[in-house]
């Protein structure tokens, strides 16, 4: 490969002969990733040893033609990387859409509107299960949510955790309600969504459960109101943890919520989940664009190394 290679701290420092070009041999890195990790030891932080790096063979053309390469690939990802960003700008806009609808709705609001502290017009508002969970999950049952289950309004549970019947009657308290309101207490915290009927009576785990006093407020409401940008920051100066941010039930008890009457928070409902598939919409599509120049760059580097460039 020519002269011998330099280490510091976390680096392997290649230095190239006048027989190889150094952004060849970059590229040939970036395409052969996950096999050069073979050579890798360690579980948990991975690292490759200087007399493993040293063993180290590759295959190369002349210089005049990894030079060629290097300027066909240099021109292509230069490209592909205006395109990944114009792709993340306009996800980033699509998002920003749909938060500054919620930023209006709560912001400016009409006539009949009324401030309420949330632990005034509930039922119930208390912790899922908190403890440990080794010894509760089994293969089958009744599900059991968790805080990964709860991202950005939405509820996905990925049918990996389940609980006896006889531990989740232990735990009535936290028995989901079809439309209660679910709020990631710990990690992500403020992230809500609302039980959907599939999950009536299921249980959950270090979540806060909410339920409406009657009459007060919809589920898909407040739990559209705690994705708002106002309330994302809020969730962050009433956390504790340093490590882990976490909410108390008696913090969120003492949040101020908007509340006009039903029917107009169901308005703002419609309106806001009309807006809101059409922003997944896009973000699904800016999605598959960024999926789509990851591929493009893996096919480039493997034509460039096969000679089929």
């Amino acid at each position: 490969m020519g002269r011998p290679m330099a280490t510091s701290q976390d680096f392997l420092n290649w230095v190239c002969s006048s027989e190889l070009d150094p952004d060849f041999l970059k590229y040939l890195f970036i395409a052969e990733g996950k096999e050069i990790l073979r050579f890798a030891s360690g579980s948990v932080h991975q690292t490759i040893y200087f007399p493993e790096a040293k063993a180290f063979h590759i295959s190369h053309p002349l210089l005049p033609e990894q030079q060629r390469i290097v300027a066909i690939l240099d021109e292509a990802f230069d490209g592909i990387a205006a395109a990944r960003a114009n792709a993340e700008q306009n996800l980033r806009n699509a998002r920003a859409l749909f938060e500054s609808h919620l930023q209006a709705v709560f912001s400016q609001r009409g006539e009949g509107w009324e401030e309420r502290r949330l632990g005034d017009v509930v039922s119930r508002l208390t912790n899922g299960y908190v403890g440990p969970t080794r010894n509760i999950y089994q293969d089958s049952g009744i599900p059991y949510l968790l805080a990964r289950h709860v991202k950005n309004n939405r509820l996905f549970f990925d049918g990996k955790t389940f609980i006896t019947n006889e531990f989740n009657q232990k735990n009535k308290k936290s028995i989901l309600k079809f439309n209660d309101v679910l709020l990631v207490q710990s990690g992500h915290i403020g992230h809500s969504a609302v039980v959907t009927k599939e999950h009536d009576g299921h249980n959950c785990h270090a979540m806060i459960v909410i339920t409406s006093a009657e009459g007060a407020f919809i589920g898909p409401y407040l739990s559209l109101f705690f994705s708002s940008s106002g309330m994302q920051q809020k969730f962050q100066e009433i956390r504790s943890g340093s490590t882990v941010p976490h909410l108390t039930c008696g913090e969120v008890k003492e949040l101020l919520v908007p509340l006009p009457d039903l029917a107009t928070q169901q308005r703002v409902v419609d309106r806001s989940q009309e807006l809101g598939t059409e922003t997944q919409r896009l973000e699904s599509l800016y999605q598959r664009k960024l999926d789509a120049l990851d591929e493009l760059k893996k096919s480039l580097l493997h034509q460039a190394f096969a000679g089929q460039l």
